[in-house]
């Protein structure tokens, strides 16, 4: 709208002023965060309502006491005679917070995630961690062993993986005569027996830190222009929900239980805590809104360094917060 007008200069401006959806306080807020754009109509917006809802800004130290306080303010807006499908949980990025989700699960709190099919499971680092696992417990699949069996770099060719019986002794036979890389299956194997006789948290840190994934992955991201800390930020949570199974069997089946339940959940009229994202929260509106992630780095995002993007950035976030009638945290 803003370029509309410099291209086609006979036009005409009509300002709405009125916003009959948030609160007194909200749509102050909202103005004095919109207010530092330059790029934008000036406008002297009120509120249609006489009240004053509530915000909430916190800070915390991890996502443990975030997950804490964000059940916390569920059952708050509950007790206030909201249903779940009157809250909605907002994040500026896909990256979604994983433990955050087994929260919900652990409480039986109801959700549904509106997405554009890329999740946390669809997550590549998640997926391979989950593979080196499987291959662990020799509860897997031939496309397991492909998926993680140069991760980091072995040289093990596609062609040495037998795919109707994939086995370590396979491919040590395909490479009997190449020293080099019989060292490198070798090492793996010597690797998967030595994690099987850990608990799982411990198995996932041995694979990371020991195998050399995390190495890995930070080379990776870096070849990808992907944000290395966010991945490692996704397996940490992914090694702390860990400690809650006694085995990698119970964890894996947990974990693809949650992916499930991910995939079923797509009735957008169902009695049910809304997550998306600040993009595909556009024209909705929610009488309760918690924005999590408002950190430096995701809110806004790292990439927007030049002054027109931090000015998308703002726009972004002022949609989130005018997603909220009555109630706004941002954490």
């Amino acid at each position: 709208m803003w370029d509309f007008l410099h291209d086609y200069k006979k036009s005409g401006t009509v300002i709405l002023n009125n916003n009959y959806r948030c609160s007194n306080n909200i749509v102050r807020f909202s103005k004095n965060i919109i207010g530092f754009n330059k790029e934008r109509f000036n406008k002297n917006l009120v509120s249609n309502k006489e009240s004053n809802g509530i915000i909430n800004i916190k800070s915390f130290n991890d996502s443990k006491d975030e997950n804490e306080y964000i059940i916390k303010r569920i059952n708050c807006f509950l007790n206030k005679s909201f249903n779940y499908s009157d809250i909605a949980i907002l994040f500026r990025t896909n990256i979604l917070s994983l433990s955050l989700l087994s929260e919900f699960d652990k409480y039986s709190i109801p959700y549904i995630i509106k997405n554009n099919q890329n999740t946390i499971f669809s997550n590549f680092a998640i997926k391979d961690i989950l593979s080196y696992l499987k291959i662990i417990i020799d509860d897997y699949q031939s496309n397991d062993f492909v998926n993680i069996v140069n991760k980091p770099l072995r040289y093990i060719s596609r062609k040495s993986i037998d795919f109707q019986k994939t086995s370590f002794n396979s491919i040590k036979e395909y490479y009997k005569n190449n020293d080099f890389i019989l060292k490198n299956v070798n090492q793996l194997e010597k690797d998967v027996l030595y994690a099987k006789k850990m608990i799982t948290p411990l198995a996932i840190k041995y694979i990371r830190e020991k195998v050399g994934y995390d190495n890995y992955l930070k080379q990776i991201c870096k070849e990808k222009s992907l944000n290395y800390d966010e991945y490692i930020e996704i397996l940490n949570e992914l090694e702390e929900i860990s400690i809650k199974h006694n085995s990698i069997k119970s964890f894996i089946d947990y974990i693809e239980n949650l992916e499930n339940k991910e995939k079923n959940n797509i009735d957008i009229n169902k009695n049910a805590i809304k997550l998306m994202t600040f993009h595909l929260s556009k024209g909705l509106e929610f009488n309760n809104v918690i924005i999590i992630d408002a950190n430096e780095g995701l809110t806004p995002h790292k990439k927007s360094i030049k002054e027109k993007d931090i000015e998308t950035e703002r726009r972004l976030f002022y949609v989130a917060i005018t997603r909220a009638k009555d109630n706004l945290d941002i954490l």
